[in-house]
């Protein structure tokens, strides 16, 4: 598998961290995956994360996946933004997970004519059902 870390631009400054997990083998461009975390400020990106795991699972049989901590949420499980975190909203979580969706399809390796797979645990369970529609 090939890596490739991202920054995503959630609007008015705010920024979060992402990344892409792309097959090495095989000639894209490939179907897309994307991951919502579960409630809480939990990262999506430690090697340790189950969402890791999954990502690299999903890569190895030929799909571009991408992880994204949600708003307010930094390295090593901290809180990078109080006040983002704070004050984080269902729909600040409904346009985070559209945002994340556009960026995915943007990306070279990912077959933009095919919809992205969404992929939800926990509260990620309610988002992409309600958001991501293209």
């Amino acid at each position: 598998m090939k890596y490739r870390n991202l920054t995503i631009d959630l609007g008015n400054g705010l920024k979060t961290n992402a990344q892409l997990t792309i097959p090495a083998m095989g000639k894209g461009p490939f179907p897309g995956v994307i991951f919502f975390s579960a409630a809480g400020a939990g990262s999506v990106l430690p090697p340790t994360s189950p969402y890791a795991e999954m990502a690299e699972y999903l890569s190895e049989r030929g799909f571009v996946v991408l992880r994204y901590d949600k708003r307010g949420v930094g390295p090593n499980f901290t809180i990078s933004d109080s006040n983002a975190w704070g004050n984080l909203t269902f729909n600040n979580l409904k346009q985070d997970a559209e945002t994340a969706s556009s960026v995915l399809l943007e990306e070279p390796e990912v077959n933009a004519t095919k919809k992205a797979t969404l992929i939800g645990h926990s509260e990620g369970n309610n988002i992409p059902p309600k958001s991501c529609r293209r």
